[in-house]
């Protein structure tokens, strides 16, 4: 069962692009890994490391980095992105 906090944030962030580009720009000037903090279910972590990005994706709340880690499971990248 999804949690409802896992549920909410993917309505209400889930979509939201606009602001991807700026983060990709950000991440290309940065020397060294990029740090997510309040990655959420890793809307901008999943896009910055699908780039090619290191990216360390934090949030307090252990159900949206779960949903995180499920994600990348089912997609096989689990052992790439998560330590």
């Amino acid at each position: 069962m999804t949690a409802p906090a896992v549920i909410w944030h993917d309505v209400e962030c889930g979509g939201y692009a606009e602001d991807l580009e700026l983060w990709r720009e950000l991440a290309a000037a940065a020397d060294g890994p990029v740090l997510d903090v309040g990655a959420g279910t890793g809307r901008v972590a999943l896009d910055l490391g699908g780039r090619g990005f290191e990216v360390v994706a934090l949030d307090l709340d252990a159900d949206l980095l779960g949903a995180l880690r499920e994600l990348l499971t089912r997609r096989g990248q689990a052992e790439a992105y998560w330590r």
